[in-house]
Formats: structure tokens, sequence, C-alpha cells
């Protein structure tokens, strides 16, 4: 590449690095762009890592230890880097002229660029200007790709830590639901067997009587509904198909809402993990519902043989969710299905309000 187009090269630098990369990808992109360069023989690339600088990318000469690592204790700044490689290079009887650059990210040095001159012609004040802006070119990139990747980090933590809150609450759910069915819910059928037995000894039943036995079958019936809601026992034992389905009619017949749902018979086998999310996210979404059409559609599309996309959309007809605490219901969805890697997309139009849960398996 010829020297009269420096801003071509770094322009073409920049545009193969807009995208987020690693440091590897942002280094073989440099050693790419100069292969060809007619002035330069070689590249070695060194980074910065604890405590050492690295080579971590050159092409172009053979030293036999030329890979030794750099101790980092004994440079006094960073600006230094490039007086002891060259010095050190010298050391290695390196057979070429060699100019080293910093790469300089934000304020930090992160490592340095050295370029190995072609035939031993030194190289000219306008090739080593250039050099040294495209050395900040690159460690700006190198900059961005660390800032990139702890972002990346951070947000796989926060994904973990979810992953575990939500295991933690749904086993928390299991224990309470275990716990009303083995004693609430069991002293309450007790209950109310004595209490029949009371009706049936009596010829006429007592209106206090009446009276204890319905609220107890109320009592009863409300207890059932809560054990299931925080163990849905059925999504265990036949599948999240027969899971939605169920939930679907359950709801329909406590608020009379019209709830038409559209499963899959052959619905593949997920996590549970998975299944627990997208349940937990119908329960959310037909938590405020009283009335109306609501249509719930589950399925599973093949983006590829081995990477299949479950989407579980609900709409429901002439809906809204515009006050402050269906907004939290939402937040409280998107973060259940960010936690096992899916997403929420919501959208108004004229059939109403739609909201798709879609998780890439």
């Amino acid at each position: 590449m010829p020297l009269s187009t420096p801003l071509a090269l770094i322009g073409r630098f920049i545009q193969a690095t807009v995208q987020p990369s690693d440091s590897a990808e942002i280094l073989q992109t440099l050693s790419d762009l100069l292969t060809d360069h007619p002035r330069i023989a070689g590249i070695a690339t060194y980074i910065k890592e604890p405590k050492r600088f690295a080579l971590h990318h050159s092409f172009g000469f053979a030293v036999e230890h030329h890979d030794t690592l750099l101790a980092w204790d004994g440079i006094a700044a960073d600006a230094e880097i490039t007086t002891v490689l060259l010095a050190y290079l010298q050391s290695a009887e390196v057979a070429a002229i060699v100019h080293c650059t910093p790469l300089i990210g934000d304020t930090e040095t992160l490592g340095a660029l050295c370029l190995f001159a072609r035939n031993g012609t030194p190289f000219t004040a306008a090739e080593i200007e250039f050099f040294e802006t495209l050395g900040k070119v690159v460690g700006v990139s190198l900059h961005n790709a660390h800032l990139y990747a702890a972002e990346q980090a951070s947000r796989q933590q926060i994904k973990q830590v979810a992953q575990r809150l939500l295991i933690s609450q749904e086993l928390e759910r299991e224990r309470i639901a275990n716990e009303l069915h083995r004693n609430a819910v069991q002293e309450l059928v007790g209950l109310k067997i004595h209490l029949d037995m009371l009706s049936a000894e009596s010829p006429t039943v007592p209106t206090d009587l009446m009276t204890a036995m319905l609220l107890c079958e109320g009592v009863l019936s409300r207890l059932s509904l809560l054990a299931l809601a925080l163990r849905p026992a059925v999504l265990q034992d036949l599948g999240l198909n027969t899971a939605l389905q169920s939930y679907c009619r359950e709801i329909t017949a406590r608020t009379g809402a019209t709830i038409h749902y559209m499963g899959m018979s052959d619905f593949p086998l997920i996590d549970n993990a998975l299944a627990i999310a997208l349940y937990r996210f119908l329960q959310e979404s037909l938590s405020t519902i009283q009335s109306g059409h609501v249509t719930v559609q589950l399925a599973a599309s093949p983006n590829s043989a081995d990477s299949p996309t479950i989407t579980l959309s609900i709409l429901q007809k002439d809906g809204t969710v515009g006050d402050e605490t269906e907004r939290i219901g939402l937040a409280g969805m998107r973060e259940r299905l960010e936690a096992v890697g899916g997403t929420l997309t919501e959208e108004q139009d004229g059939r109403g309000f739609l909201l798709t849960a879609l998780i890439q398996l």
C-alpha cells in the first residue's frame, strides 16, 4: 500500500473495527492491512498484561526468543515501553531497522507496535508520523475493546445473578406450595369432612353450619389455586404446551374472559428453567385480565437444525398497557426472560395490545 494514502489505510482500519471486537481481531485486522505495505517487512505487536508485555501478533521475520515476555516491573512509565522494546529487539540481533510506536488508549499505554523496515532503509519522518497516528487509532480501538469486554462480563455477571435469583424464587415457591398442600389444604380437607359428617347427622342443616361449610369450601378452593400457581405440577408432569392450555382454561373459568389458546401438540422438550420463564410470563400477562378476548399462541420455529426459536405471544383485543403498575409488570417480565436469554417485545396496533416472548435455544 503506497505511503501516499495513509489516511485511506487508517480509514480502512476504522471501518473494519467499527463493530465491537476483541484485541486479537483488532491486531489481525492491523496485520492484514500492513502485510502488503511496500515499506514494511514485518511487524510485532506487544500488548500490556499484568506485570508484563507479551507478543500477541507478528509477521515477516523470525527471531528465536522474540516471544520472550518482557517484565513490566522494570518499566518506570508507560512511555518507556518503546525504548525498552527497541533495546530488546536490538539485543535479539534483529537484522532490520525498527520503529516502535506506543498504542495509547485514552491516557494509558496498552501496548506497542514495532515495524521493521524493508531492505534496511530507515523510515522517513513522514512515515514515522503516520505510524504514530496509526498507533493512536489502534490504541483507541484496543481501549474500546477492553471497555466492551468489561461491559459484556458485567452483563454476564448480572445475568448469572438474575438466574440464581429466579432459581431461588422458584425453590421458595415450591416450598411454600408444598407447605400449603401438606398442612393448610390437608387440614381444611379434614375440617370439610368433619362439617359434612355433622351436616349428615342433622335433619336440617343449621345456618351457621352451612355458612361454615361454604367458607371452608371457598378457602380450600383459593388455597388450592394458590398452591397450583406457586408450583404448576402440570408443567413438570405434562410439559409446557399442556400447562399453558390448562392455565388459559382456568383463567377463562375464573374470569369469564374469552381466551383462545393455539398451541403445538408436538412442542419440543425444553429446559425446565425456560419452560418456567414462559409459564410465568403467561401468568403475569393474564393477571389483570377480567374480560374481553385474548389469543395466546405458542410456536417453535427452527432457525437452523440445532437452534430453534420459541415464541409465546399474547394478544389482548382492544387492550392497552399504560398505568404504572402494568408497566412495572412488563419490566418484571422482561427481566425474567432476559435472565434465560430471551427477549420481550410489545406492540400496540389496530388489533389490540400484543406481547411476545422469544427465546433462542
